[in-house]
């Protein structure tokens, strides 16, 4: 959730209460509809159209999801999560170089949060960029070592493109040291000590 003020109208505060509590439920289109019900009444209720963006990219309806962010930043543009939703519309799109600017965006508001590293390094990952990858992967590690999905990454690289089955399996160990339970990291992990070592893994 983001945090803001309640000055709206009570009719438009009431719409956007449901609004909110429907995505909540997950009850996406019904949110859409209390959404849009706020929209018509002030249309410059930036909140609505950030929920009602989040609302659209879960069902899917990404361009939606677009233009909704982009209006919730023109209205406010000190909502930096906006600029990282409006990242991940812009890459699953393609539009990459879009997705990159708006991630840069984050990041200089939020220097401190592995989210916008983590998901610039999916983006570089995506373009091939693996080096750089790399970077956003390792910067994440160092902000927040408590982060598996960031270590989970790093071994796919590290294994895919460095050839270094040994650092990735350790790797894969880091983040299963921190969620036991984490499904990528324990299929990787098997998978790997089978490459490595077929006895030990049927063993495992």
């Amino acid at each position: 959730s983001i945090p803001f003020e309640w000055s709206m109208s009570g009719k438009a505060q009431a719409h956007l209460n449901e609004g909110i509590n429907q995505l909540h439920e997950n009850n996406i289109m019904v949110a859409i509809g209390s959404l849009d019900e706020a929209l018509k009444l002030d249309e410059r209720l930036w909140m609505a159209h950030y929920y009602r963006g989040v609302c659209h990219k879960l069902s899917g309806q990404w361009k939606l999801a677009e233009k909704d962010f982009s209006r919730t930043l023109k209205l406010n543009d000190q909502i930096p999560v906006a600029f990282l939703e409006l990242g991940k519309v812009n890459q699953l799109q393609m539009n990459l170089q879009d997705a990159e600017n708006n991630f840069q965006k984050f990041i200089k508001v939020n220097p401190n949060d592995v989210k916008g590293y983590y998901l610039m390094g999916n983006l570089f990952f995506q373009k091939g960029e693996h080096p750089k990858a790399k970077k956003q992967y390792e910067k994440c590690n160092q902000l927040n070592p408590n982060f598996p999905d960031s270590f989970v990454k790093s071994g796919i690289l590290q294994i895919a493109h460095e050839r270094n089955l040994t650092a990735g399996i350790g790797l894969f160990e880091k983040a299963l040291a921190i969620d036991p339970n984490h499904q990528q990291a324990l299929l990787l992990h098997s998978i790997a000590l089978f490459e490595k070592d077929p006895t030990k893994s049927l063993q495992d």
